[in-house]
């Protein structure tokens, strides 16, 4: 289980940096505002609400392409989505799990969350990245299967973990977090994690 280094400082510049507030919902985002060039926080299961500041323009596949090479762990898919490996520990760092992950890095990408997919496999899922630290909601839009989604602050820490129906009862979910990962209904429960442990990129 590596350290929490600060990895992702790239990805928030990618991410489109200077949006405040951005949330996100499970299968599509809140509102129209979130979507297109945007770089509102939807999230693949979730989907993103409104931001309260305009991204910018950056060609988010192309900036910092000195550093693309960083992380051995990042793929690309045909898809087009970006892979890596995301790894769960205890509290006392001991490995609960290991989760192929999708990121879900642009606007885009956030608003249609898992909405698109039909199943995952038991150890697959989709990793969110924000802006920035915020409060983020989620909600089960157009999803077809039941998800856990686990709220990850910027250093790491789970803040909440959600054990969502495909109705989406009691939805939105709400937690403060940069980081979203969404899998299976029940991983959370298998792998014993919970709130205080670490998810955090391999």
């Amino acid at each position: 289980m590596s350290e929490w280094t600060g990895d992702w400082s790239r990805r928030e510049v990618l991410a489109g940096l200077g949006v405040v507030g951005a949330s996100a919902v499970a299968g599509c985002a809140d509102s129209p505002g979130g979507r297109g060039s945007s770089e509102a926080g939807s999230s693949p299961s979730a989907v993103a609400v409104t931001p309260t500041a305009a991204p910018t323009d950056r060609d988010t596949e192309g900036a910092d392409t000195a550093t693309s090479t960083d992380r051995e762990e990042e793929r690309t898919a045909n898809d087009g989505y970006k892979r890596l490996t995301v790894v769960a520990a205890d509290a006392n760092g001991a490995e609960l799990a290991t989760v192929e992950a999708r990121v879900a890095d642009t606007g885009d990408r956030r608003y249609t969350g898992l909405s698109d997919t039909d199943a995952l496999a038991p150890d697959e899922g989709m990793w969110f990245v924000h802006p920035q630290e915020g409060q983020q909601s989620y909600v089960m839009r157009g999803m077809s299967f039941p998800l856990d989604i686990v709220f990850v602050g910027a250093n790491g820490t789970v803040t909440r973990v959600v054990h969502a129906d495909v109705q989406g009862t009691n939805a939105p979910y709400s937690a403060r977090a940069k980081y979203v990962l969404e899998v299976n209904r029940g991983w959370a429960n298998r792998t014993g994690l919970e709130a205080g442990d670490r998810v955090l990129p391999a």
